[in-house]
């Protein structure tokens, strides 16, 4: 909550520069209810920021043998792992659904991770692990700070809410005033860092269709006031 707030008080700090008619005040009209109502032009802007992971963490779920062999399998895959550069490899905790009888699930943390990196890794994990059979695996790519991706992504947001704006205040022959009301949402499973959000890729890095990008996606519910109308003198620019 903290960041989506300081991210729209950015946003609000870049009106004047963006050509708005200044100082022009919200029309409110009172109902029959006597519930209020801001008069202006409502607009919604959205965009989206793709950023290169920082990290990406996996679940490498084992085929279901039994007990013995299980267990060994799991400690020559996490064993390879690490002599891979994949320093947190370790057994799941069994849970619920989770154990000898549905396949044992292995995880990790590959930092950096990049196409070739993560082909090299998965050739030679496999040469050391013969015999160990994989099921199913699933990728989860995060960045370990992403406030700054965030803001640019509600810019972004703010931005294509004032053409939206522009367009319709050119159309109605109006010109826009100050803004007096911003609803901001924005986020990412990937950002930051968060448990869950897992993509599942049945034959993993090898069909190429592991994701290692985060993507930040922001949009924004924008109220402009109406300055006046476009005629002659009083025309002001959006």
């Amino acid at each position: 909550m903290t960041k989506t707030i300081l991210a729209a008080a950015a946003v609000l700090a870049l009106l004047p520069a963006a050509g708005l008619a200044q100082n022009a005040p919200a029309r409110i009209v009172v109902g029959p209810n006597g519930q209020s109502v801001v008069a202006g032009v409502g607009v919604q802007g959205r965009a989206q920021v793709r950023r290169h992971a920082d990290a990406l963490r996996f679940n490498a779920y084992l085929a279901p043998q039994n007990d013995t062999r299980s267990a060994e399998s799991a400690d020559k895959l996490v064993a390879a792992l690490k002599a891979n550069g994949v320093a947190d490899a370790q057994l799941q905790p069994p849970g619920p659904f989770i154990g000898p009888n549905n396949g044992l699930v292995v995880t990790g943390t590959v930092r950096n991770p990049s196409d070739a990196r993560l082909r090299e890794l998965v050739t030679k994990v496999s040469a050391a692990t013969p015999g160990v059979l994989i099921q199913n695996l699933s990728y989860a790519p995060f960045l370990d700070d992403c406030s700054a991706d965030e803001q640019r992504a509600i810019v972004a947001a703010f931005e294509d809410a004032r053409r939206h704006a522009a367009l319709a205040a050119a159309a109605a022959r109006v010109t826009l005033g100050e803004v007096v009301a911003m609803n901001v949402f924005s986020g990412s499973s990937g950002c930051p860092a968060k448990p869950g959000g897992f993509v599942a890729v049945n034959q993993g890095p090898r069909d190429a269709g592991v994701p290692t990008d985060v993507i930040i996606d922001a949009s924004v519910n924008v109220t402009f006031a109406i300055a006046g109308p476009q005629d002659g003198a009083r025309r002001r620019p959006l």
